[in-house]
């Protein structure tokens, strides 16, 4: 996992100060959180609206009910989207069985995040529409007397839920397409100007490895000097050295092909190599695969990272 430095001859390296601030990752969470919060209390507010105009229909048989397609929509959705958010935002990320570097910790990236609010929003703004079209107006809910069933007489009180369902509709979706906004400025403002990997990071750390980098947090330790973006450039001011560089150093980087790197300086790197925003499963992921290396060593077989990379000493070509 932990790369060695790329060094480019034309690329310089991104400045830690002067630049761009990049935000708390910790302050972005807690507005996320926030926002989140009042989307699934609107959500829920909506759906136990809805579940209220049914369970009077309920109460008062015989009656003939209205066409409440839409209705029943929005009780599935809020409903749906107070789990959707506490299990991918809370549940999710503390399974013990999704592990750093699995394909379910793939589902966190910043990506599919905002896939998911944007998803949100049309669904919102589907139900909101279809309900208030179906249902909102005193003069659509009229009592129904084609089979002289009685009239309840606080037939107002139905009419009034119903009513008051299509604000807290709307609501919602004006309030879930608040959430996805701010995540959509706060992404492109760090996919532009600060680090444009941050569309992989978890969703739970999203501008973390920013922010860390521009502030150097944790410089004393081992897992903070690693810290940096994992393909790094070292700054080519010099045109003498820029030229003597290697442009043909193999995908991985110089370093694997730098016959005066030993193995102890290699493994130096793996160790210092680890973001301090891994979290529990990400040191978990570096000790196992470091645990590998170490056995693999022992044994004397030949590390497999980079092993088609290595340059052959002089000589040994086959004829």
């Amino acid at each position: 996992m932990g790369l060695p430095e790329r060094r480019s001859a034309t690329v310089p390296a991104a400045r830690r100060t002067g630049g761009p601030p990049a935000i708390n990752p910790n302050l972005i969470l807690g507005v996320r959180f926030i926002l989140t919060s009042l989307v699934c209390a609107l959500a829920l507010a909506t759906a136990i609206m809805a579940i209220l105009v049914v369970d009077y229909y309920n109460k008062h048989d015989p009656i003939i009910r209205p066409s409440w397609g839409s209705l029943i929509f929005l009780i599935i959705l809020g409903l749906f989207t107070c789990i959707i958010y506490f299990g991918y935002n809370i549940a999710m990320p503390l399974a013990p069985f999704i592990n750093y570097g699995d394909f379910l910790y793939g589902l966190f990236m910043v990506k599919l995040e905002l896939l998911l609010q944007f998803t949100m929003c049309v669904l919102w703004v589907s139900g909101a529409l279809a309900y208030a079209s179906d249902m909102r107006g005193y003069e659509n809910c009229q009592f129904d007397g084609y089979l002289h069933y009685p009239r309840p007489d606080d037939f107002e009180h139905v009419c009034d839920l119903t009513n008051w369902t299509v604000p807290l509709a709307y609501a919602t979706f004006g309030m879930q397409v608040l959430l996805w906004f701010f995540e959509m400025c706060f992404g492109i403002y760090t996919f532009l100007y600060l680090d444009q990997e941050s569309l992989n990071e978890p969703h739970f750390a999203w501008g973390r490895r920013a922010y860390d980098y521009r502030t150097g947090a944790g410089s004393s330790g081992a897992a903070g000097r690693g810290n940096t973006y994992r393909a790094r450039a070292v700054p080519a001011d010099d045109g003498s050295d820029a030229g003597s560089q290697p442009r043909s150093t193999g995908r991985r980087g110089a370093a694997y092909n730098d016959p005066e790197r030993g193995s102890e300086e290699m493994a130096e790197d793996r160790s210092d190599a680890r973001p301090a925003s891994l979290g529990a499963r990400g040191r978990r992921g570096y000790d196992e695969e470091e645990g590998e290396l170490a056995e693999t060593e022992q044994r004397g077989a030949p590390s497999p990272e980079g092993w088609h990379l290595r340059d052959e000493p002089a000589g040994s070509h086959r004829a």
